[in-house]
């Protein structure tokens, strides 16, 4: 399975979120279905990460309520260097009306938009179906 474009082992997913329990859920969910994880506390180091030219990054969950630096100041930084080409979910614990999601869906990059708690199989099924990539879990007998 190789260097098959339908691997998730070729596809990296960078999680950033300030509670550690969505860190590690959010990443033993990524895992299995065999994407490679990524994970920070904050969103200081984010935009530095993602616009390197070497950065392997191909999705990213970014939770709105950040300390220091929250989500949308990244989404807009993010944007303003040049990475609109990598699809950004957008998690929060923050009740938003329909309006503000819809307004944030419409930014360039923003995929997807979850409130938490988050449904983790719907998320796996949704950074399958952005990155085209096939679960690498075993079917269920």
């Amino acid at each position: 399975m190789e260097g098959n474009s339908k691997d998730p082992r070729s596809k990296t997913i960078l999680v950033v979120d300030d509670d550690v329990s969505i860190l590690d859920l959010f990443e033993l969910a990524l895992v299995r279905e065999g994407f490679n994880a990524m994970r920070l506390p904050s969103g200081e180091k984010v935009v530095q990460i993602v616009t390197k030219k070497t950065s392997i990054v191909d999705l990213i969950i970014l939770d709105l309520m950040l300390p220091g630096k929250d989500g949308i100041a990244i989404l807009k930084e993010l944007q303003k260097n040049g990475a609109t080409s990598i699809p950004i979910f957008i998690v929060t614990a923050k009740a938003l009306s329909d309006a503000d999601v819809e307004k944030l869906k419409s930014e360039p990059n923003v995929k997807d938009f979850f409130q938490k708690p988050v449904n983790v199989k719907q998320l796996s099924t949704r950074v399958h179906e952005i990155l085209g990539t096939v679960s690498a879990r075993k079917p269920a007998a």
